[in-house]
């Protein structure tokens, strides 16, 4: 009894926390919008997420944390694990549907794996889908979503390892599952069963990854907790990956995003020769690059010579001057000799007369 008491106030605070971080980052201005949003970063301190991350971790551990955040029952623990998800994974799979939206393709058949509240789904709704189908093994979950206001949705209880009751080969055009693949078990079964109801061609998937919140997940539960293992399982199963690093500016919404393909030859050529362009675009730049430095230089050899000949004027002037002081000098020198031998003469006649007077 005293344990059970202390775990209901932990998970208390735990939810306090959470409510008053919410209600801090919900806040609206009337005034200045960007003011009160700075401010409000400024109410929510690194703390909570430190503690909100020591929570999850310890609370993912633990087998009945495990066991609710894989489905989340009805009971206290499953509320509140339901309430925490609902608040750490909304920005992330927006994102996603987004990321999956920037792809080029069709988007008749779209699927999510693991939907949730249906924030991806009410997301899928937007690309005017002919069907829009939602996967969830909790109860919890699947009332929620069938409490949503979208005519065309399909919801399924069934493990996502034989969805051949509902989907046919080749037939998915995009698939989302957040935080799910941690509990696949076995992963290759379920990674055959994707590769057989996407599209070859134009198929596409995003598994959504936040290792950094179950990295201590409870091992009966949270299988796949290595990024390098699930993408080599995919890999040997088929599928080309791409994982790609979402930073969303918090530990809590930040995730690895591997983008799945059928790894058809097409695919792959294809691949291969974006790689090429995007190559050959990077030694386009260098070249650019060196050759801008090459003009650099020659601006800066220019600048050199014409500063070299802007002194060699310079000194020409300078020497034309020097000149000009020296023929000045020899004028003056001249003009005393002359003076000089004026003088002489004047005296020389002086001398004459006096002779002749005498």
């Amino acid at each position: 009894r005293l344990l059970s008491m202390k775990l209901y106030s932990l998970t208390l605070l735990i939810v306090l926390c959470i409510l008053t971080s919410s209600i801090s980052r919900g806040e609206k201005c009337t005034a200045d919008q960007k003011t009160c949003e700075i401010s409000s970063n400024k109410r929510s301190p690194g703390f909570f997420n430190k503690l909100f991350k020591l929570f999850v971790r310890w609370l993912v551990s633990t087998p009945f944390g495990a066991r609710n955040a894989k489905a989340p029952g009805s009971g206290f623990i499953g509320k509140l694990l339901s309430v925490m998800m609902e608040e750490t994974n909304a920005k992330s799979i927006r994102h996603a549907v987004e990321r999956l939206k920037a792809v080029p393709g069709n988007s008749d058949i779209l699927l999510e794996i693991g939907a949730a509240h249906g924030t991806g789904i009410k997301a899928f709704s937007s690309f005017n889908p002919k069907r829009l189908i939602a996967m969830d093994i909790s109860p919890r979950f699947r009332q929620i979503l069938s409490k949503l206001n979208i005519p065309n949705l399909e919801i399924y209880s069934d493990d996502a390892k034989d969805m051949s009751g509902f989907l046919e080969s080749n037939s998915v055009d995009r698939l989302l599952a957040m935080n799910v693949v941690y509990f696949l078990d076995p992963l290759p079964e379920y990674a055959r069963e994707i590769k057989r109801i996407l599209k070859k061609d134009t198929g596409i998937g995003l598994l959504g990854c936040k290792l950094q919140l179950i990295s201590s997940g409870n091992n009966a539960y949270f299988k796949n907790k290595s990024l390098a293992d699930i993408r080599s399982v995919f890999e040997q199963e088929g599928f080309l990956v791409e994982e790609e690093n979402m930073d969303l500016g918090s530990p809590s919404y930040n995730y690895v995003a591997l983008i799945i393909r059928h790894n058809s030859p097409e695919i792959s050529s294809e691949t291969e020769r974006e790689r090429e362009r995007e190559n050959a675009d990077e030694r386009e730049r260098e070249r650019e690059n060196v050759d801008e430095s090459g003009r650099e230089r020659e601006n800066v050899d220019e600048s050199e010579r014409e500063r070299e000949n802007v002194d060699e004027s310079e000194r020409e002037k300078e020497n034309i001057d020097e000149s000009e002081r020296e023929r000045e000098n020899l004028d003056e020198s001249e003009r005393e000799r002359e003076n000089v031998e004026e003088r002489e003469r004047e005296r020389e006649n002086e001398r004459e007369s006096e002779q002749k007077d005498l």
